[in-house]
């Protein structure tokens, strides 16, 4: 009976330390950009990169800011993590529920955990190779990138797609990188 307490505040202490990421990310970068934190910006464009084909002329538009978006992106897909941990979680701690189906939220919420380090760490290297601002997210079978910056070269997407594929364990086939001006 206590292994499940552990775990439970495992999972518990894990959610408190990115709840407390986000906010730290989300402080900071209004810190440094403050057209974020009032919602100035313009109208911006997204470029597609594809791997093979180099930088594309299509552009995809933006409602708001480059920097309002990474910030809101970052908070949609932390806020809809904890929503699903908290399901999976209560499904886990269900006695009425099958072992199996419990052994298998279990293994959701660490892949899921093991998904926000990924993403955690990608960003960081992104940032780290001079790239102000990246998002990354896993799906199912692929991740997305969205960098800010302008048009990128193609030696630019394969050092970002090498470090995705190194870190997330992705097929570069699986990599889609975009940027927004």
């Amino acid at each position: 009976m206590s292994f499940n307490y552990n775990r439970k505040y495992l999972f518990l202490a894990g959610l408190a330390v990115l709840v407390v990421v986000t906010g730290y990310l989300q402080y900071s970068y209004r810190q440094n950009h403050p057209a974020a934190a009032d919602g100035a910006g313009n109208s911006d464009n997204a470029v597609y990169v594809n791997q093979d084909a180099g930088v594309t002329d299509v552009a995809l538009s933006t409602a708001s800011g480059t920097g309002a978006f990474f910030v809101q992106a970052r908070l949609d897909r932390e806020s809809l993590r904890a929503k699903n941990m908290e399901e999976l979680g209560e499904i886990r701690d269900n006695e009425t529920v099958s072992t199996e189906i419990r052994n298998l939220a279990y293994e959701r919420i660490m892949g899921m955990l093991d998904e926000s380090d990924k993403e955690m760490k990608i960003e960081a290297l992104l940032k780290e190779k001079g790239y102000a601002d990246s998002i990354v997210i896993f799906g199912k079978d692929s991740v997305d990138v969205i960098i800010k910056g302008g048009i990128m070269s193609q030696a630019q997407a394969t050092q970002i797609a090498d470090i995705v594929s190194r870190q997330g364990s992705m097929d570069m086939a699986a990599i889609h990188i975009r940027s927004l001006e």
